[in-house]
């Protein structure tokens, strides 16, 4: 199922966009906000050559319109990636935990660290406190407040509220998400694959993770507990052979393991079935090692 974006018609009224830019250069822009590599971050990996494939325009094209942006500061391509660099301010992550994890959970698990460090000295202002990344996905450098009457997502007053004093042409799109509802599952989903470690089997993990009920307060525990057994003896052991295959991990409930204080997980007694194994266990793949797996 694709993401869901939403454009507020009132980047019509953005004079950046409107006056400094020509039709190529708004076409490419459009491209940047709502291509498939795109995510809650605003960072994301992207060859020249993709972007010239997908937008039908010339790499050479492609880069003199990204050498415009960049004049501007709204858009950078470092290291094979694009920063947006207004994106996170605009997904208001200092209001909802949820998005902030999110976004969180992409800079620490798909964005290299080299490519901060070009950030820093060339100080490309991205608009998240990228300093505060080394303390993991859930510490979070600020309180939240839980705005419940923020509905509007695509507000057309948004840039108004913005800290910066110009109309920034990306605080128009912002993800499917409100207050009200949980994230959709698939995007849920998407977060625990970025931040679970042992990438195969990904349908089977998909489907097993649909069968869970789902909450805020669950998915939290979930990713924290990713986190934490990442740093087990158990998962870094031997290039992480014995980190369970991520379906078994869910099927398992093995979030409700804890860890002993020596770097080792003390896995919960669970009740066996019929066949004297353990409900949701290891099927044939798994101890195959993965064949026909899913990357």
């Amino acid at each position: 199922m694709a993401t869901q974006r939403y454009i507020s018609t009132s980047i019509w009224d953005d004079n950046w966009f409107i006056d400094d830019l020509n039709t190529n250069e708004r076409l490419f822009y459009f491209y940047l906000l709502t291509n498939e590599h795109t995510n809650i971050a605003g960072i994301y990996k992207v060859s020249i050559r993709k972007m010239a494939s997908e937008s039908c325009f010339s790499p050479d094209q492609v880069k003199k319109m990204l050498a415009t942006f960049e004049r501007t500061k709204k858009v950078y391509y470092r290291e094979e990636h694009i920063i947006m660099v207004n994106w996170p301010k605009h997904q208001k992550w200092h209001k909802l935990e949820k998005i902030h994890k999110g976004i969180r959970a992409i800079l620490i698990n798909q964005v290299p660290p080299s490519l901060f460090d070009v950030m820093r000295k060339e100080s490309i202002p991205y608009q998240y406190p990228i300093d505060s990344l080394s303390d993991g996905i859930n510490s979070l450098p600020i309180g939240y407040t839980y705005d419940t009457n923020y509905l509007d997502l695509d507000s057309d007053s948004d840039s108004d509220s913005d800290i910066d004093s110009d109309s920034d042409s990306d605080s128009m799109i912002h993800t499917s998400l409100n207050d009200e509802k949980p994230a959709a599952p698939e995007h849920d989903f998407a977060q625990f694959w970025s931040a679970y470690p042992r990438k195969v089997g990904k349908g089977a993990a998909e489907k097993s993770w649909s069968k869970i009920k789902m909450d805020d307060a669950l998915f939290n525990t979930v990713l924290d507990a990713v986190e934490s057994q990442k740093k087990s003896n158990q998962w870094k052991r031997d290039n992480g052979q014995y980190i369970p295959h991520p379906s078994t991990w869910l099927n398992q409930k093995r979030w409700e393991d804890e860890l002993d204080g020596l770097g080792g997980i003390k896995t919960r007694q669970r009740p066996l079935n019929r066949y004297g194994t353990e409900p949701g266990g290891m099927d044939v793949k798994d101890y195959m090692g993965g064949v026909g797996d899913e990357k």
